[in-house]
């Protein structure tokens, strides 16, 4: 609500109110990270892949132990068989095959040893990002970069918001993600948590609260349904949703809690001209910090 001050004068014996709008905080990311943390986080994650794709292709290719990775290296995405049912499986072939030819390109090599191409892994990661940079020095999540990054971006941030998360009463990180995950496991709708942000506590109880909400989250598109309690069900229930699924329900009664001061679900969709739904269960807890949860269907 937009705040008074009251200015006392003498003009006509009078009180002159003037109204000031009271300037809140903007939402801060609690998993902003740099672009050497995303890079760390490539290295580590492409690490493991080509350990395990380059024992598979040696295996297959009678070059055991050669620990080797040149132009002939090439990965698929292989399955164990019968008969070998202990060969390691080969998941990130395309992009190893992308990442080690980009970096043989750019070293004038033909090979590399395992342990320096994973040493260039990282190299490579901060030339490609290096100018993704804001004016706080953090990563621009929201810029265009290669789609080779995307999961490391995403796992570097989820580090940092579990780092950076103070538990509302005993609700962990690990635990709202790991229950979450279970949730409609096998479905094919678009679901995901949306990460902390810290809220100004002076902005709880004032109209800024949506618009904060909604810049946060981009919520632009979707309603506002219900609040309090009654929230949780209603996400629980929605359509495109969790539809009732009882692996939710530790959340909804987590969520129920203390720790919790505010709950907000939003719903939206369109079936023209691309159809897409979305439901959306936002919470904020007693440390003012904002998150949630959403599902839905998208083309």
């Amino acid at each position: 609500m937009a705040n008074f001050i009251l200015v006392l004068g003498l003009l006509a014996g009078g009180v002159v109110s003037a109204p000031v709008a009271q300037a809140f905080e903007p939402p801060r990311e609690l998993s902003r990270v740099s672009v050497d943390e995303v890079a760390q986080s490539f290295q580590e994650l492409k690490r493991k892949s080509l350990v395990d794709c380059l024992s598979r292709w040696e295996k297959d290719n009678n070059k055991k132990g050669r620990k080797v990775v040149g132009r002939d290296t090439v990965f698929t995405n292989s399955e164990p068989t019968p008969s070998q049912p202990r060969t390691p499986v080969c998941r990130d072939a395309l992009d190893l095959n992308e990442i080690v030819k980009t970096i043989l390109d750019r070293k004038g090599k033909d090979s590399a040893r395992l342990a320096t191409m994973i040493r260039w892994f990282k190299e490579q990661a901060l030339l490609d990002l290096g100018s993704n940079v804001d004016s706080e020095g953090f990563f621009k999540a929201n810029s265009n970069y290669k789609l080779l990054y995307f999961g490391a971006v995403e796992a570097a941030q989820d580090r940092k918001a579990e780092e950076n998360f103070r538990e509302p009463g005993h609700l962990t990180y690990a635990f709202l993600r790991s229950i979450w995950s279970k949730v409609r496991e096998s479905t094919t709708l678009d679901r995901g948590f949306f990460n902390p942000v810290q809220l100004d506590p002076a902005v709880l109880e004032s109209d800024e609260l949506f618009g904060q909400l909604r810049k946060a989250f981009e919520l632009e598109k979707v309603g506002f349904v219900t609040a309090g309690l009654k929230a949780i069900d209603d996400f629980w229930q929605a359509h495109e949703g969790p539809e009732g699924d009882p692996a939710f329900a530790p959340l909804a009664q987590a969520l129920k809690g203390q720790g919790i001061l505010k709950r907000f679900y939003f719903n939206g969709g369109e079936e023209h001209p691309f159809p897409w739904s979305r439901n959306v269960l936002v919470v904020i807890d007693e440390h003012h910090q904002a998150w949630g949860f959403y599902m839905g269907y998208s083309e």
